[in-house]
């Protein structure tokens, strides 16, 4: 699929080449100028183009990897108490991933705070104000273990205690714009391709889950309830409060409720775990959440403009459970607003 901006600027810059030969001397069209005006535009289009299956295919696994970066899709937070170097920080990501999701922060507890769903990669400085860098990546790793975490630094001081927490990269002030991509094209950690996650959500029409291309049968319909209210989240992680007003909402928050919800969250992570998936499931201090980067969803791809996804998209989601109703319409408004 490829938009029509894409074409447009293919356009523009064929047309801007007819009789170039006769403006060389002109500084309006010096190389910077042709670049900023129409390969820019061109090379940003890029993010609308889906590869063909076959095609992708064959592609080595750094090129797979590359064309999942270039679409703008990670998640990454960027911790520094010295305001200048997170400005370039988000310069330089800006440049590396256009369109991702990055959020900075001065303050460590802040970032923290922020946690709500699975990051990508943490750039931070070690030396921070109220605990170092290290306490702070443990905090993360505790909630998030797959998340790669790089360190920008002036100092040499943690590079042992880094490498002991199995850090991603250590990489010294002052750093470069090559130096971060390849920081994050060696990452320790790199999501699975869509097409190799184990789990299989179907959320379109009934909400189902597959495991190695077969229904996974729950033991409490409760349990499975509750993993689909934890995919509608997207990895966002919930307190014991949210999961009852939205799977119980009739009960209150009385102490046998919290009883059986916690029976139904043991029982889910006991089915996940005969199935060899139990870190699909994420558990941090009361709150609980789901490791989307296991999960291949239709709901997801939806969201990320899969064309296949939208088109199966019939006005249908997760139908046998009534706190879907508030997605259902979410995602019916972005159709229609996709059509117009």
């Amino acid at each position: 699929m490829i938009h029509i901006n894409f074409i447009e600027h293919i356009f523009d810059a064929n047309i801007f080449m007819i009789g170039i030969e006769d403006r060389l001397a002109d500084s309006n069209c010096s190389f910077e100028n042709m670049k900023n005006l129409y390969l820019v535009p061109v090379f940003e289009s890029f993010t609308d183009i889906y590869i063909h299956e076959e095609v992708y295919n064959e592609l080595d696994d750094e090129a797979k990897h590359l064309k999942r970066r270039g679409a703008g899709k990670m998640y990454i937070l960027g911790v520094d108490d010295n305001v200048q170097s997170l400005l370039l920080l988000e310069k330089m990501l800006d440049n590396i991933d256009h369109g991702g999701e990055h959020l900075f922060f001065t303050d460590p507890m802040q970032a923290l705070e922020s946690l709500d769903k699975p990051v990508e990669i943490v750039f931070s400085e070690t030396k921070l104000p109220g605990f170092d860098g290290i306490q702070l990546a443990e905090k993360i790793l505790e909630r998030y273990p797959l998340c790669n975490i790089i360190f920008l630094t002036d100092s040499r001081e943690y590079m042992a205690l880094a490498f002991e927490i199995h850090a991603s990269g250590y990489i010294m002030k002052p750093f470069t714009e090559k130096q971060l991509m390849d920081a994050i094209l060696h990452c320790r950690y790199r999501l699975p391709e869509l097409n190799d996650r184990p789990v299989k959500v179907q959320c379109f029409g009934n909400f189902e889950v597959f495991v190695n291309g077969e229904a996974v049968r729950f033991r409490r319909q409760k349990s499975k309830e509750l993993f689909a209210y934890l995919i509608d989240r997207r990895g966002a992680l919930c307190n014991m409060d949210m999961v009852i007003g939205n799977i119980e909402p009739e009960t209150g928050g009385e102490k046998s409720i919290k009883a059986k919800m916690r029976v139904y969250a043991g029982d889910l992570i006991m089915n996940l775990m005969d199935l060899g998936i139990e870190n699909v499931i994420i558990k941090s201090r009361g709150l609980i959440g789901v490791n989307t980067s296991m999960v291949d969803c239709d709901y997801y791809r939806y969201l990320d403009g899969d064309p296949y996804a939208i088109s199966k998209f019939a006005g249908e989601y997760m139908t046998q459970y009534e706190f879907a109703a508030e997605t259902c319409a979410f995602l019916e408004m972005k159709y229609m607003n996709g059509k117009a």
